[in-house]
């Protein structure tokens, strides 16, 4: 995994506020990894990922730990312990409703973690968007959690990233950080 120091900042405040994260395309992936890294490491935290990008299986493989449930949106989707699957990932409400049940499960404070909002924008109108945004960031500030909103600059409407600046804490555009690609 590379280490990705621009990101230390979101990992020293992810567990009080809520936070959106601008990335270019080729940052998404290992962004998403060392973010689970870094907090999972911290043992009294609880990490829900909604994961559009990858399979809860293959998230488990690398992250061998009790700490995480996964709200499992990927195509490739497989039925694993401390996963939540949605069939329907154009669905906002079951989103959320598999989110209610990852929190029931930890019966705990948690962070959530968005791999990709630019998913939900690609199935649903950016005033869903809009509403689902601000609702669900408000109920994370009442019931003092966290959260944690990935979105890729390139392939998202202009107008859903400014909204969604607009019901966070903290905002971070790392998009125009150049990122080189090396041999895995």
């Amino acid at each position: 995994m590379q280490d990705l120091p621009y990101l230390n900042e979101i990992v020293a405040h992810a567990k009080d506020k809520v936070m959106l994260i601008t990335l270019n395309s080729r940052q998404i992936n290992d962004s998403v990894d060392f973010l689970l890294s870094k907090l999972l490491a911290n043992n009294d935290t609880y990490i829900i990922l909604v994961s559009f990008l990858q399979p809860a299986q293959k998230v488990f493989e690398k992250f061998k730990t009790n700490k995480l449930i996964i709200v499992d949106c990927s195509e490739n989707q497989e039925p694993t312990e401390n996963a939540i699957i949605v069939r329907e990932t154009n669905n906002i409400t079951q989103i959320q409703i598999a989110i209610e049940k990852a929190f029931e499960k930890i019966d705990s404070k948690g962070i959530v973690i968005f791999d990709s909002l630019n998913i939900l924008s690609i199935y649903n109108s950016g005033k869903d968007i809009e509403r689902f945004i601000y609702f669900f960031t408000n109920k994370m500030k009442l019931t003092n959690n966290s959260c944690i909103y990935l979105i890729t600059q390139n392939s998202t409407e202009k107008e859903i990233i400014e909204m969604a600046k607009q019901f966070c804490d903290k905002t971070f555009d790392f998009s125009k950080l150049y990122v080189s690609i090396e041999a895995k």
